[in-house]
């Protein structure tokens, strides 16, 4: 292979790691984000180097997620579904923390370009939740429109 070719290949890896950050756990795909967002990282608890991130059952998992928008955004709210086993239906995820613009999760909106924002947030994983596997879909929106949406696969265990 020529070196122009090795060139280009290394360009659009390291370009794709930069759109998509230094996603920790290999399986977390987006699905949906707004083109005007930029994800320069995101990272789950107990979920390096894995295929399924582990949701330990009465424990707390926390989400952090680095990036930064190309427009004003107003508000953000999560929507946090999960699958059951290998289904494709999402179901609702009772989260509590649904207002993101909020000083505890770290963020306070507006939301403006030019700057990178982190978003941290803990997601109790109950004591009576089903050992299962379940495909995450963690979304961020601005009133209806989607800003932020990645699938996190999962499986809720009792240990890693």
């Amino acid at each position: 292979m020529s070196n122009r070719k090795i060139t280009v290949v290394l360009l659009f890896v390291a370009s794709f790691f930069i759109k998509n950050g230094g996603v920790h756990c290999s399986n977390i795909t987006d699905c949906g984000s707004s083109d005007n967002v930029k994800i320069h990282d995101i990272k789950v608890s107990y979920c390096d180097d894995v295929d399924l991130c582990p949701l330990i059952r009465g424990d707390t998992t926390i989400l952090t997620m680095n990036f930064e928008v190309g427009s004003e955004v107003k508000n953000l709210t999560a929507w946090v579904q999960g699958t059951i086993d290998d289904g494709d239906m999402f179901l609702p995820f009772p989260y509590k923390h649904r207002y993101v613009c909020a000083e505890e999760l770290g963020l306070e909106c507006p939301l403006i370009p030019g700057k990178i924002y982190t978003y941290t947030t803990p997601i109790e994983i109950k004591q009576i939740f089903p050992k299962i596997r379940s495909v995450v879909k963690w979304e961020l929106k601005d009133r209806k429109k989607v800003v932020i949406c990645i699938l996190i696969p999962s499986r809720i265990v009792d240990e890693i």
